[in-house]
């Protein structure tokens, strides 16, 4: 395998750990009174403590992005929501060019494959567009909502090049998204909405390391 082969191997798995660890772990078994293998309260399973987070949702401080992927946390880092788009390798994205990911299945101009996560919980965003992970900084997912509609739009704005001959081509870009609702893992059929929020002049294309 070629060395740049190689680099771009190991970035691509360090950004799958933005999605791969940060797997629900909230009490599913307190509410029995059973014992547990932790002591935290049972994941809340309205759109209460949602709704009063997604507030400032645009502004949320702590925004990360790399390669085809975004996160924006809350200060504390105790609400997270992702965005992975599924960028296809040619054509080479352009200006003006859009990538749209429908959330709720239906058929969308300039449609990619791709996934949005919403989450409660700590240490969120450790990992996001991270190539040294500390174990002891590892996300806790206590609550997860799942996308059941909307769209979230990657609009390129300026395009900077490859960032080595033949390698990725580094992108400016926004980040749109519009009537999306989501819904508790625990408890479906409860939509929560999340107000439309845009995200401007992010790097996209680079990769971590």
């Amino acid at each position: 395998m070629a060395s740049k082969d190689l680099i771009v191997l190991l970035c691509t798995l360090s950004l799958a750990g933005c999605f791969t660890a940060c797997e629900p772990r909230g009490d599913d078994d307190d509410s029995a009174g059973a014992s547990d293998d932790d002591d935290s309260a049972p994941a809340t399973t309205d759109c209460a403590a949602l709704d009063a987070a997604l507030q400032n949702l645009a502004s949320w401080p702590v925004q990360t992005s790399c390669s085809y992927f975004f996160s924006a946390s809350t200060s504390a880092n105790d609400y997270r929501l992702a965005l992975s788009f599924g960028v296809p390798e040619t054509p080479p994205p352009t200006v003006g060019t859009s990538f749209v990911i429908s959330l709720d299945g239906n058929a969308v101009a300039n449609q990619v494959t791709g996934s949005l996560q919403m989450q409660a919980g700590s240490n969120l965003n450790t990992w996001d567009c991270n190539d040294a992970l500390d174990p002891s900084m590892e996300p806790v997912v206590s609550q997860q909502w799942n996308p059941i509609a909307g769209t979230a739009t990657l609009l390129v704005t300026a395009v900077d090049g490859e960032a080595w001959p033949g390698g990725p081509t580094l992108f400016t870009g926004d980040i749109l998204l519009q009537d999306v609702d989501v819904e508790p893992d625990t408890q479906q059929g409860t939509p929560c909405d999340v107000p439309d929020a845009t995200w401007t002049d992010r790097s996209f294309g680079w990769l971590p390391g």
